[in-house]
């Protein structure tokens, strides 16, 4: 296990077994591009820089973390009429010693 791998489990385990609070604020500026589109759906991907400050802070520590980093992203669109469509998107977000990945399920109407 490698150091950062092994701190990051490190924090995440203090702050689920103290109780330690964490505090989380991140900006993110991404732009998308189109894989495929046509009618029926669409692909793309995403990247963006991210602008990050999280904190975890305990009775007796507080540990903060702040900085640039960059994500990635998937994304799948199918259009079910003109105005109704339903998308999915994976999206991993690198925090430093935070990292995020996650898989999001929606629905989306156009106006």
């Amino acid at each position: 296990m490698s150091r950062a791998i092994s701190e990051n489990f490190d924090i995440l385990f203090e702050s689920l077994l103290f109780n330690q609070q964490t505090n989380f604020n991140a900006l993110q500026l991404g732009v998308y591009r189109d894989l495929i589109d046509n009618k029926r759906y669409r692909l793309y991907a995403r990247l963006s820089a991210n602008f990050y400050d999280y904190e975890f802070v305990s009775d007796t520590d507080t540990n903060r973390f702040s900085g640039t980093s960059y994500g990635l992203g998937l994304g799948f669109q199918f259009k079910l009429s003109e105005n109704f469509m339903l998308l999915s998107e994976y999206n991993y977000d690198d925090y430093s010693r935070l990292d995020t990945s996650t898989f999001n399920i929606g629905f989306a109407i156009a106006f």
